[in-house]
C-alpha cells in the first residue's frame, strides 16, 4: 500500500508588519498542516514585496477571490497597539465571510491541559498560560509573558512581552497590558484599559482608562 499524504490547508495571512514575520515563522516551524498562500497589506507600495520569502499579493478586497479559489483560512498579522480597531474590525468580516481563524501556538509556549482558548490568537515563544485559565478570540498572548491560574482574558487582548497576569486575574475586552508588567492575583481590568509598560497593578482598572507606574496609578 502506498504512502498517504496529508494535504496542507492554506492560509492567507492579513497584515504585513513585523508582527507577521513572527506568525509565519510559527506557522512554518509548528503548523505543517499550513501552507500560506500569501500576505494582504492595505499599503499599496508593499505590492510584490516578499516577507520571509512570503509574497505580499493584494489587499483585503481580494478575499473573496481567495475564499472562492478555497483558501478556508485566515490569520491576523497585524500586532500593534495602535491597530486594536483594526484588528477587531478584520477579525469579524473574517469571520463573517466564512474564514477559518486557528490559535498558532509557539513550540516552545507551555498551555496546560483544560486551558479554555478561542480563536484566532497567537501564543509565542517562551508563555504560558496556566491551568484553568480562559483566553477569548483574536488575542496576543507576546513573548514570555505567564498568565497564571484561573485568569480570565477577554477577546482582543494584547498580552506584551514579559508582562505577568497573575491568578484569578480578569482582563476585558481591547485592553493592552504592556511589557514587562505585572497584574497582581484577583485584579479586575475592565475593557479598552492600557497597562503601561513596567507597571504593578495592585487594584482593579476601570474600563476605558489607562494606568501607570509601581503601584500603577490610573492618569
Amino acid at each position: 500500500m502506498g504512502k498517504t499524504t496529508c494535504k496542507r490547508k492554506p492560509i492567507v495571512l492579513v497584515g504585513a508588519g513585523g508582527h507577521s514575520r513572527v506568525i509565519i515563522d510559527i506557522i512554518k516551524t509548528y503548523c505543517s498542516d499550513l501552507d500560506i498562500v500569501g500576505i494582504l497589506d492595505k499599503d499599496p507600495l508593499k505590492r510584490g514585496c516578499q516577507i520571509d520569502n512570503i509574497s505580499v499579493i493584494g489587499s483585503d478586497v481580494k478575499l473573496i477571490e481567495l475564499m472562492e479559489a478555497g483558501v478556508g483560512n485566515a490569520f491576523i498579522s497585524i500586532g500593534l497597539i495602535d491597530n486594536f480597531k483594526s484588528r477587531m474590525d478584520i477579525y469579524h468580516n473574517l469571520k463573517n465571510m466564512g474564514f477559518m481563524l486557528p490559535t498558532l501556538i509557539h513550540g516552545k509556549s507551555v498551555v496546560s491541559k483544560g486551558v479554555q482558548i478561542g480563536c484566532g490568537n497567537a501564543v509565542m515563544a517562551l508563555s504560558v498560560i496556566n491551568a484553568g485559565s480562559r483566553v477569548g478570540n483574536n488575542c496576543i498572548i507576546n513573548t514570555g509573558s505567564i498568565i497564571e491560574h484561573e485568569a480570565t482574558i477577554g477577546d482582543n487582548v494584547h498580552i506584551a512581552p514579559g508582562a505577568v497576569i497573575c491568578g484569578r486575574v480578569c482582563i476585558g475586552s481591547n485592553s493592552f497590558i504592556g511589557a514587562g508588567s505585572t497584574v497582581i492575583q484577583g485584579v479586575t481590568i475592565g475593557d479598552n484599559a492600557i497597562i503601561g509598560a513596567g507597571s504593578v497593578v495592585t487594584r482593579d482598572v476601570p474600563s476605558f482608562s489607562k494606568a501607570v507606574g509601581a503601584p500603577a496609578r490610573l492618569i
